[in-house]
């Protein structure tokens, strides 16, 4: 569709009335499944349950041959990586292990934009899928093209990891991961829509204000979810809703995903719905995927691609230690991208047998946005802080903001059960993990802006990095 026709399309969808706009969005849902639930999706989400619970070990030998194939193709059909293998001496045919693909560079989100027409493989396909970042902190997203194949690989991870739980995706579920269903400009309910032929209800991330959490939670026990998908950020606040109007939503799984999972997020959640988190990991270049089993380890997904996890001088981060994630997909041979920096942070655990008895390198947590971190005077970096607002009362959400190096802003929505005790406690936790140097001053305010597409960031600094590139020490932040 040209951009004209989807502008008009637009436009058309958001000044129809509600049901109009419900048939519509059961149209559109109705052609994705044909689209998703084809011969490659039956094919790989096949190979999952057949490998779901291999060893680690015997999933790196099935995980090798995949990663010599996807060389091999890029070598042959991408001039960026045919040149890049040459100048860096790498030989796909005589690669004996993964380790070896660690003689080539770290590709960066610049470079791929740089040299984005000689990366595309995609005028071997007939038939692609664009596919867009969030953006990141810039704001600029990474658009690329994916094969039909790979698009319907990337969804057959969504019942996969249902499975776990004994659920599927014909279970009742309610989505709120920054889907535009409504105009942003809309001030009153229904501030979503429902795709009736797939159990599906899509809830705005846009219009989370106090005023309107109540139409949410009148909604959601109209639907009666079995799931609830979406933004932590976003689920946070319809739990904490759920909590304040008494409404005893119950649920038998919560997904989350695209922004970190907070401790004090997790623990609000599960108490009031009762049940389960599954903290999911993914990203629109289709180059990871990691699920979290009910035992509460993160699984990566070593038949989707290969994972490094890089510490932050260069070196192979260990069990229990924490890095950047840096990943090789296997799944979109019209974009390959090789040893690309994920720009996220993630702990690998230091006990890599699960209870569950599935295999897969284990994580403990994603820690988040390698970009997303405070810097303190003395140029250390501070990215977790996990006790911030855990256990105390009133807090509905919170934020750090950064514009100095000595100072942070820790601007707060709360309630009336919030009070003095609770902000000195407030304080005495980010002293705690930001030291005595740095000036804390607390700002209460009636919500927090999210970023276009909804997403919520912990984190907002306007420092620039580069800036204090000299003055930051490489000593493990995580406290």
């Amino acid at each position: 569709m040209s951009k004209s026709k989807h502008t008009i399309v637009n436009k058309l969808y958001f000044k129809s009335p509600p049901l109009l706009r419900s048939f519509i969005a059961s149209i559109y849902g109705y052609k994705k499944r044909k689209t998703t639930y084809g011969s490659h999706f039956m094919k790989h989400l096949s190979l999952l349950k057949e490998t779901e619970y291999h060893s680690t070990k015997e999933l790196q030998k099935r995980q090798f041959i995949l990663l010599k194939k996807f060389l091999l193709h890029a070598s042959l059909n991408s001039e960026f990586y045919r040149e890049l293998f040459l100048s860096h001496g790498l030989k796909v045919d005589e690669i004996k292990n993964e380790e070896e693909l660690r003689a080539l560079p770290i590709l960066e989100k610049e470079q791929i934009r740089e040299y984005s027409s000689k990366i595309d493989c995609s005028v071997l396909y007939g038939k692609t899928i664009k596919s867009q970042t969030s953006g990141g902190t810039r704001g600029n997203p990474l658009v690329l093209m994916l094969t039909e194949k790979c698009y319907q690989i990337e969804n057959a991870y969504i019942p996969f990891s249902f499975s776990w739980y004994g659920l599927k995706t014909s279970n009742r579920i309610a989505k709120c991961a920054g889907h535009v269903v409504v105009s942003k400009e809309q001030t009153n309910p229904p501030f979503w829509v429902s795709d009736s032929l797939n159990n599906s209800l899509y809830l705005s991330s846009y219009h989370l204000t106090e005023e309107n959490l109540e139409h949410y939670i009148m909604e959601l026990k109209r639907f009666r979810p079995e799931i609830l998908a979406g933004y932590p950020s976003s689920l946070y606040l319809i739990a904490l809703a759920n909590i304040s109007y008494k409404a005893n939503i119950k649920l038998k799984l919560v997904r989350t995903g695209s922004e970190t999972l907070h401790d004090y997020q997790r623990d609000t959640i599960m108490n009031s719905f009762d049940c389960r988190i599954m903290n999911f990991y993914g990203s629109g270049e289709a180059c990871v995927k990691a699920c979290e089993c009910p035992e509460g380890k993160i699984h990566l997904q070593m038949l989707h691609g290969f994972t490094e996890v890089i510490k932050e001088n260069g070196e192979k981060a260990h069990h229990g230690e924490s890095g950047r994630v840096v990943a090789t997909g296997f799944s979109n041979y019209a974009y390959p991208l090789i040893r690309y920096n994920m720009d996220d942070e993630v702990l690998l655990s230091e006990d890599q047998v699960c209870k569950c008895g599935r295999g897969g390198i284990l994580l403990d947590s994603i820690i988040g946005r390698t970009v997303d971190y405070i810097i303190t005077p003395e140029g250390e970096k501070i990215s977790q802080f996990t006790k911030l607002f855990r256990d105390i009362d009133g807090v509905k959400n919170g934020q750090i903001v950064q514009d100095k190096i000595e100072e942070i802003t820790l601007c707060l929505v709360v309630d009336n059960t919030y009070n003095k005790k609770a902000e000195k406690i407030i304080i005495n936790n980010a002293r705690g993990t930001l030291g005595n140097t740095i000036r804390i001053n607390i700002k209460y305010v009636e919500q927090i802006e999210r970023s276009n597409n909804a997403k919520f960031k912990f984190i907002l600094s306007s420092l620039d990095k580069e800036m204090f590139g000299q003055q930051i020490s490489n000593t493990d932040s995580n406290r």
